[in-house]
């Protein structure tokens, strides 16, 4: 059910249904951030947020509008005036993540496990170019083979900031980031967290002191253990 918690409910808006080339069905349960959306637009030729990694945009299936793209809801983007259907948006027309989308010709099943990540080459690379970084040599060709690949522009300089950034793009919802800001250390997992995690202020149900951006506490990085039998 991996591809399912992925993708939006667009199925549920009038004159589309639920089909494998728009994501098959979905829960609508996580959906990028704004931090990964401003990455992923900051090349308009990178190509992991269109309908590679990751579906923007939605259209019908049927109906007089059929084919003609679905822009009947609106995220928040002013506090001051938010649209009164943003909580549609996030239920039903969000970014989704396609990187475990259905393969067969079942749309309205949520029992899919078309793609399982086993290895990622790409990985690979941004490893090597932040072992680089850290010691010697030029790291830049190892995090460029990763955005030449995606379409994006080279870029001319590396730092950690550029290392999670890239990894960000690459590596979204892989199951790999939290781990990733553990073994970088506790100041760089801080940070990360208080400036990117959530969508900070922009949050759909507002969420106040819950805020993963304010409430965050540096003793955090490590569970508690119970001290009673379970």
């Amino acid at each position: 059910m991996m591809n399912a918690n992925y993708v939006t409910q667009y199925f549920q808006i009038s004159g589309i249904e639920a089909n494998i080339a728009q994501g098959g069905r979905g829960f609508s349960r996580i959906l990028p951030n704004r931090y990964l959306l401003d990455l992923l637009a900051e090349d308009p030729n990178d190509t992991r947020d269109d309908d590679t990694y990751f579906r923007l945009k939605y259209y019908y299936t049927s109906g007089d509008s059929i084919n003609q793209e679905i822009k009947i809801y609106k995220p928040i983007t002013d506090l001051s005036s938010p649209s009164d259907t943003y909580t549609s948006y996030y239920q039903r027309l969000h970014p989704s993540c396609i990187k475990f989308a259905q393969e067969d010709d079942n749309p309205n099943s949520y029992l899919q496990r078309s793609n399982i990540l086993a290895y990622r080459l790409a990985e690979t690379y941004l490893i090597a170019a932040e072992a680089i970084m850290r010691s010697s040599g030029d790291p830049l060709p190892y995090l460029n083979a990763v955005r030449t690949r995606a379409g994006a522009s080279p870029t001319t300089t590396i730092d950690e900031q550029a290392i999670l950034d890239e990894r960000a793009r690459e590596l979204a919802f892989e199951g790999e980031r939290w781990f990733t800001l553990k073994r970088m250390g506790q100041n760089v997992i801080d940070k990360q967290i208080t400036n990117y995690a959530g969508d900070g202020e922009y949050f759909p149900d507002n969420l106040g002191e819950k805020d993963p951006r304010t409430n965050w506490k540096p003793y955090y990085i490590n569970f508690p253990i119970a001290q009673i039998d379970s």
